[in-house]
C-alpha cells in the first residue's frame, strides 16, 4: 500500500469533514434563531403593545398571520435538512470518486507468490525454427531440365569486343551454369534460330543481352516456346523498349538485394519480402512492369513509391516467358549471399518454364494483399493515451498495447480499458532486458507479467515483446515454459513470421517481425508529428503492399506528446483498415500463421479457424496461369509442392 498517498487522502478527508461540520453548525444556528423569534413572539400581550399599537394594525398580528409565520418556519427546517443531506452526499461522492480514480494506489499489487514461483517450469528445451520445406529445390528440377533442348540465343558480337562467342558476358555466365550442372546446350545466333529450335514446346530458349529481334520472339511464343530473357536489349541506352508489358528504360539505379513479391507464379513457397543478395548483371537501365515477381527497392530513398522489376513472368495465351536480371551462379555475386535462396529461385524459374504444376497456400487470409499491425509501447503513460483509447473505441482499430506488469499494477483501470479495446502484450515486469542466461529469472519475470496483466485486463495474455527487442535463446525457453503463443521482436530480412517448435512441446511459437520504421525518425528526433512523417510511413506501407509482406508500426508513448500525434495515428490506422489489407492484432496474425503452417504440411487443424480466415489456395496450372481456389468451404483441395 502507498502510505504517503493514503496520508494525503486522510488529511483531505479531515479538512472536508471539518468544513462540513462548520456549515451544518452555521445552518442550525441560523434556523434556531428564526425559530426563537417565531415561537416566543406574543404580539397581543404586554402593555407596550396595547398602549402604542393603533387598533387599525392589530389585525396584522392575528392568529392567521402567526400560522403563515409557522409555515415559513417549516420551510426553513426543510431547507436545513435538504442542505445537510446534499452536503453529506456530495462529500461521500467526492471521497468515493477519489478512491475509485486512485484505487490502483491502495489495492495490493498483483504478482507471483513464493509457492507459485516454485511450481514454474524451468526446463531447457531444445528448439528450432521450422525449416522452409516448401522452397523448390534445384536438384529436383535439373533432371527434367537435362531432357529439354536448351538454346542460348545471342546476336553477333561487337567487332570491338572480338569475335570469340564468350565475349558476351551473358553467354559466359549461362555457359558456366549449364556446364557446372551437366546440362547440354547449344549456342545459336538470331539468323539461325529456326534451324536451332526443332521442338518448341520441349525447348528452353535463353535470350542473352543484345539486339533482340522482337518479331522472332513473338513468333517463338506463338509456337509454344519457353523463353527466358536475360538482361537488357542493346538499344535501351538510346530509347525505351516495351515488349509483353515490360518496359526497359535508361536509368542509373543500383541494387544490392532482390526482394521477393508474395503469391506470384515464380514465388510460391517463398516468404514475402525475402531479400536475396544478388546484384543485377548489367547496369545503366531499369525494367518496369505492373506485375513483378521480384523487385529492387531504393534503400537510399524511402520516399520513392515506384519499384523496379527484377523478375517478371506475364500471362500468355501460348508459350511461357520469364525475364530476369541476375546471374544464376552464386560465385558471380558478392559475399553474404544465401546460396540456397538463389538456387531455389533459379529452380522456381525453370520449374515454371518446364511446365510443372505446383501450388501453395496464399500468404494472408481472406485473399488479402498484405497484412499489418499497429502497436503502442507503454512505458510512462500520459493523457494522450486516453485520446488513443477513444480513437480505438470509435473506429474499432485492432491496436496492440505493449505493457510492463509494474506499470499495470499502478494503472489498473487504464489497463482494463486497453484490454477491452485491443490486444495486451506482455513486455516483462520492468524495462530490464531479457538477455541474462539465468533461466529462473527469465521464466519468473515472464510468468509474473503474464499473470499480472491477465488478472487486471481479464484477458488471456498470449504474447511477449521484450524491452528494446533484446532477447536470447533462454528467452525462447522462457516463452515455451510459460505457454506463450508468439513474441514480437524477430529481426528478419523478410516481412513474414516464422514458426519455432520444440522437441518436448507440441505448442508452436510464432516469431513476429517488427518493421524498421524509418518514417518515425522525424517524429522521434524532431518531436513533432509532421506531414513528412505521415508521407514516409505511407511509403513504407506501399512497399509492404507491393511485396505482400507484413507491415508494422510500433510507437512509444513517450513520443506521443500532443493530439497531433493521435491524428497521425488515426490517418495510418484508417489507411490500414482498407478492404485489401489484413489489419489485425498480433494474436490474429499468429493464429493465422499457425493455421497456414498446418495446411501447408497437411496437419490437423481447427475447422472453425478455416471458417474464420477463409484461406486461399494458389496453383500454377498446365497453361502457366495462376489460379485461386478457396480452401473453405471446399476442404478437398490439396497442396501440390514441386521441389
Amino acid at each position: 500500500m502507498n502510505w504517503g498517498s493514503f496520508a494525503v487522502l486522510f488529511f483531505f478527508l479531515v479538512v472536508l469533514l471539518s468544513l462540513l461540520v462548520a456549515v451544518i453548525a452555521y445552518v442550525r444556528h441560523w434556523a434556531k434563531r428564526r425559530a426563537i423569534a417565531i415561537n416566543d413572539f406574543s404580539p397581543t400581550d404586554g402593555l407596550f403593545f396595547k398602549r402604542y399599537v393603533p387598533p387599525s394594525l392589530h389585525k396584522k398580528y392575528d392568529p392567521e398571520s402567526i400560522v403563515v409565520s409557522s409555515a415559513r418556519y417549516s420551510r426553513i427546517k426543510y431547507l436545513e435538512k435538504t442542505l445537510v443531506t446534499t452536503v453529506v452526499l456530495l462529500a461521500i461522492g467526492i471521497v468515493s470518486t477519489s478512491l475509485y480514480l486512485h484505487s490502483d494506489k491502495y489495492i495490493a499489487k498483483t504478482g507471483l507468490a513464493e509457492d507459485e514461483i516454485g511450481r514454474l517450469n524451468y526446463q531447457i528445451i531444445p528448439f528450432s525454427e521450422t525449416p522452409d520445406a516448401h522452397l523448390p529445390r534445384l536438384d529436383t528440377v535439373l533432371p527434367l531440365l537435362r531432357r529439354k533442348d536448351i538454346v542460348l540465343l545471342y546476336d553477333k558480337p561487337d567487332p570491338i569486343s572480338g569475335s570469340h562467342p564468350h565475349s558476351n558476358p551473358g553467354l559466359t555466365q549461362w555457359s558456366k551454369f549449364l556446364t557446372s550442372h551437366q546440362v547440354k546446350y547449344k549456342v545459336c545466333r538470331w539468323s539461325r534460330v529456326n534451324s536451332c529450335i526443332t521442338h518448341h514446346a520441349d525447348s528452353v530458349v535463353i535470350v542473352l543481352p543484345g539486339n533482340w529481334d522482337l518479331k522472332i520472339l513473338d513468333d517463338l511464343l506463338l509456337k509454344d516456346s519457353n523463353i527466358l530473357l536475360y538482361g537488357p536489349p542493346n538499344d535501351v541506352s538510346e530509347k525505351h523498349v516495351v515488349w509483353q508489358k515490360l518496359r526497359f528504360e535508361k536509368s542509373e539505379h543500383y541494387y544490392e538485394h532482390l526482394s521477393i513479391v508474395a503469391d506470384q507464379k515464380l514465388t510460391l513457397g517463398f516468404d514475402a519480402g525475402l531479400q536475396i543478395k544478388v546484384r543485377p548483371s548489367f547496369f545503366g537501365y531499369r525494367a518496369v512492369s505492373e506485375k513483378a515477381q521480384a523487385i529492387g527497392i531504393h534503400t537510399h530513398n524511402i520516399k520513392e513509391r515506384s519499384f523496379d522489376t527484377r523478375l517478371y513472368a506475364p500471362d500468355l495465351s501460348s508459350g511461357r516467358l520469364v525475364w530476369m536480371d541476375f546471374s544464376p551462379n552464386p560465385s558471380d555475386h558478392p559475399p553474404g549471399l544465401n546460396n540456397n535462396n538463389l538456387n531455389s529461385l533459379t529452380a522456381s524459374i525453370f520449374r515454371y518454364l518446364l511446365g510443372i504444376t505446383y501450388s501453395d497456400v496464399a500468404t494472408w487470409p481472406l485473399g488479402k494483399a498484405f497484412a499489418a499491425y499497429l502497436s503502442i509501447d507503454i512505458s510512462q503513460g500520459n493523457e494522450n493515451i486516453r485520446h488513443i483509447l477513444d480513437l480505438v473505441d470509435r473506429n474499432e482499430f485492432p491496436f496492440n498495447w505493449y505493457i510492463f506488469s509494474d506499470y499495470a499494477n499502478g494503472n489498473k483501470q487504464l489497463i482494463k480499458q486497453m484490454g477491452s479495446k485491443g490486444e495486451i502484450v506482455c513486455k516483462g515486469d520492468n524495462n530490464s532486458k531479457f538477455t541474462h542466461d539465468y533461466i529462473v529469472e527469465q521464466v519468473s519475470r515472464l510468468a509474473r507479467c503474464k499473470k499480472t496483466l491477465g488478472l487486471i485486463s481479464r484477458k488471456e495474455i498470449k504474447g511477449f515483446s521484450p524491452p528494446e527487442h533484446a532477447y536470447n535463446e533462454i528467452t525462447i525457453n522462457a516463452l515455451i515454459n510459460n505457454g506463450m503463443a508468439f513474441f514480437a521482436a524477430k529481426p528478419s530480412n523478410d516481412g513474414v513470421p516464422t514458426i519455432i517448435n520444440s522437441s518436448r512441446n507440441s505448442n508452436l511459437i510464432v516469431a513476429i517481425p517488427n518493421s524498421a520504421n524509418t518514417g518515425l525518425i522525424p517524429w522521434q528526433t524532431d518531436h513533432f508529428a509532421s506531414e513528412e512523417t505521415l508521407s514516409l510511413l505511407m511509403s513504407e506501407i506501399d512497399r509492404s503492399q507491393q511485396l505482400g509482406s507484413l507491415y508494422s508500426v510500433t510507437i512509444k508513448d513517450e513520443f506521443i506528446s500532443d493530439k497531433s500525434y493521435v491524428l497521425v495515428l488515426n490517418e495510418i490506422a484508417s489507411y490500414l483498415q482498407k478492404a485489401d489489407i489484413f489489419f489485425s492484432s498480433i494474436s490474429g496474425i499468429s493464429e493465422w500463421w499457425t493455421l497456414r503452417e498446418s495446411l501447408r504440411n497437411n496437419l490437423d487443424h481447427d475447422d472453425k479457424l478455416l471458417e474464420k480466415y477463409k484461406p486461399v489456395l494458389l496453383e500454377v496450372d498446365e497453361r502457366g496461369h495462376l489460379q485461386r481456389n478457396d480452401l473453405y468451404p471446399d476442404k478437398s483441395a490439396s497442396i501440390t509442392a514441386s521441389k
